[in-house]
């Protein structure tokens, strides 16, 4: 494998190394910002519904711990949330079962980002995390347009940055934090392969998206948002 492919999308991972490096990912999400990029805009946006039935799709869930997060924010709020995440990946799937079985509002579904199971406009928030960075440059747009597609409300799209200074460093982070080989190694990838901000705003556009807005956060993170309606 070379050194911008990412173990987390070879099949032939093992289970325990796959369980590793989801566990992992979801520490990176509560304490290096990768959460922040989606939480900072969804939370706000699920109180504003406070009480209102509300449907969510999250695209590439992994261990589903931004789903669950979304949950238990609804769930404090008494707002009726029904919610499916979705991956291409059994194992992935599989691990996420595991942790979503005091959740019974969330459905796991397997599919693919760029062909999604689901009709038009099907629910009120969309997110697609650290997803983009996995996916061929010329399937970017598409799996935009499929969100966008499935999307009646709000549209959260959130992944590293390109950075090379950071994908030099993150190994070294690893290794102090004690991230496994695989965290280590993907971290880096990643952060060499994504998009910058301005490629992923072009990436929207060709998608279609209407008036996109490209935000940066701390952590070499961004967040794209797009809204239906007013």
């Amino acid at each position: 494998m070379d050194r911008d492919s990412e173990y987390l999308d070879d099949p032939a991972l093992p289970v325990d190394a796959l369980a590793r490096t989801l566990r992992e990912q979801a520490w990176v999400n509560r304490r290096l910002g990768g959460g922040a990029a989606t939480w900072g805009h969804a939370l706000p946006w699920l109180r504003a519904r406070s009480g209102v039935p509300t449907t969510l799709l999250e695209i590439g869930c992994g261990g589903a711990d931004l789903t669950r997060r979304l949950v238990d924010a609804a769930r404090r709020s008494g707002t009726p949330l029904h919610a499916v995440a979705l991956d291409s990946s059994p194992g992935v799937l599989a691990y996420a079962r595991q942790w979503c079985r005091a959740y019974p509002e969330i459905t796991l579904v397997r599919g693919n980002a760029w062909a999604l199971p689901f009709p038009p406009a099907a629910f009120d928030l969309v997110l697609l995390p650290t997803v983009l960075h996995h996916l061929p440059p010329d399937a970017v747009p598409a799996a935009l347009a499929e969100a966008w597609r499935c999307c009646r409300g709000l549209l959260i799209v959130a992944d590293v940055c390109r950075c090379p200074v950071a994908a030099w460093a993150f190994p070294l982070l690893g290794c102090l934090v004690g991230f496994g080989a695989v965290t280590r190694h993907d971290g880096r990838a990643s952060l060499r392969r994504a998009l910058t901000p301005a490629a992923l705003a072009r990436a929207a556009a060709q998608a279609g998206l209407p008036a996109p807005q490209v935000v940066r956060h701390a952590g070499c993170r961004m967040t794209l948002l797009a809204r239906v309606g007013p």
